[in-house]
């Protein structure tokens, strides 16, 4: 293998490291593997989506383990697909790496990526390679496999209750760490993680894909969106096609903590992106089947005929702006 020559001083040419990569993720059979100009797929009901991450952007080199990045450059797309209640099938990986980059981070950031992919029964079928005149550019295009009716947006009908899949705000906190200069030294790619720390969540979203095909399937949910720009901006957007609006309960929505127990603030929870969890409503009628499927789901607000969003809290009720994250406000 490329890897074990500890005398090569040079770094990988293409070559090298489309066999490198070959080792680090099993191969499906031609015609669906690498090695031709396109993948084959032979499947119907396919759910697409893709993703990047930027270098000096989405994240730095010095904020955390290679495998970190690799682990959440798939998972963003994962919670896309589970989002439609879609199952993991396969993903392309295009990579621009820059020349100040050294192949020892590259292999970790595979190592990560191979990781999450195993782990979701997700195969590798191509992608490619390039040289970046700056930072690291990593885009990831997934597919995954629909077995019945697609959760779809703007689906939402008035009375459906609105929930979220997990505590809300642990991404927003972290981002604001890392940006002061807070670094994770250690990335697991195996075993269970102990104790919260923020900083390992913003890397490892948790899973959302057995949540998503049981939404799906068993027609739980009228409509679903992954939060990755913060709860008001993508709940807005869950609403845009439907027409309707929303009231949120102030206490209802859950806080995510630290370590210590601390829980973020209230509008932390409200507008921190890359959570990359389930939001999705329920027709009251449902509800209790999605009691029964499900644990550790939030019941957050409803669904009203009127457009625009409003908080209950504390005997009154105010409107909401749907403020979150917005790559071209930054």
């Amino acid at each position: 293998e490329v890897m074990s020559r500890p005398w090569m001083k040079r770094p990988r040419k293409e070559k090298e490291w489309l066999e490198h990569i070959r080792s680090v993720f099993p191969a499906p059979p031609p015609p669906e593997g690498m090695g031709d100009d396109c993948a084959v797929l032979k499947r119907e009901n396919l759910c697409l989506t893709t993703d990047a991450l930027v270098e000096h952007v989405d994240f730095e080199r010095d904020w955390a383990p290679p495998e970190a990045v690799g682990w959440k450059a798939l998972a963003v797309n994962l919670s896309d697909l589970a989002a439609m209640g879609a199952e993991p099938a396969f993903f392309l990986l295009t990579l621009a790496i820059p020349r100040d980059c050294p192949d020892k981070w590259i292999e970790g950031f595979l190592s990560g990526a191979a990781a999450l992919a195993r782990k979701e029964k997700a195969k590798l079928l191509g992608g490619d390679l390039s040289r970046s005149p700056g930072g690291i550019f990593i885009s990831v295009t997934a597919g995954g496999r629909q077995a019945g009716k697609p959760l779809l947006r703007g689906k939402a009908g008035p009375g459906d209750l609105i929930y979220v899949s997990s505590p809300l705000g642990a991404a927003g906190e972290a981002l604001k760490m890392l940006r002061k200069g807070a670094k994770l030294k250690n990335f697991l790619l195996h075993g269970r993680i102990k104790t919260p720390n923020l900083l390992d969540r913003f890397f490892r979203p948790p899973s959302q894909t057995a949540l998503g095909a049981s939404l799906a399937q068993k027609k739980l949910a009228s409509s679903a969106i992954d939060i990755s720009d913060g709860l008001l901006l993508d709940l807005s957007r869950l609403l845009e096609g439907s027409g309707n609006g929303a009231v949120l309960t102030e206490d209802s929505i859950p806080r995510a903590a630290d370590a210590s127990g601390k829980q973020v603030s209230l509008k932390a929870a409200m507008t921190s992106g890359e959570e990359q969890v389930l939001l999705f409503t329920v027709p009251k009628s449902r509800e209790r089947l999605l009691r029964k499927a499900g644990k550790g789901l939030f019941r957050i607000g409803f669904v009203t005929p009127k457009p625009g969003m409003w908080m209950q809290g504390c005997g009154k009720v105010s409107m909401l702006d749907p403020e979150g994250f917005d790559h071209f406000a930054h």
